[in-house]
């Protein structure tokens, strides 16, 4: 994966978590949903660029993160 998609996945973990944080302790979830909407379609989109690359679903590509060859 490109260098720029690493950090901008990265920060937008760190942002959503950063939130769930704050949202945890007022009860504000609201707060939450759109950090966590970006989390979402980065991780969509590196499952898509992924499974180009290895030639298999995105959810198996995904998985290959965690556990190698388990679908190959």
């Amino acid at each position: 994966m490109p260098a720029r998609f690493v950090t901008d996945l990265s920060k937008a973990r760190m942002n959503s978590e950063q939130a769930w944080r704050h949202a945890r302790d007022d009860n504000a979830w609201d707060d939450v949903a759109d950090k966590l909407k970006a989390v979402i379609r980065l991780v969509r989109e590196q499952a898509a660029a992924l499974s180009d690359i290895l030639g298999c679903p995105p959810y198996n590509a995904l998985l290959d993160i965690y556990e190698p060859g388990l679908t190959r």
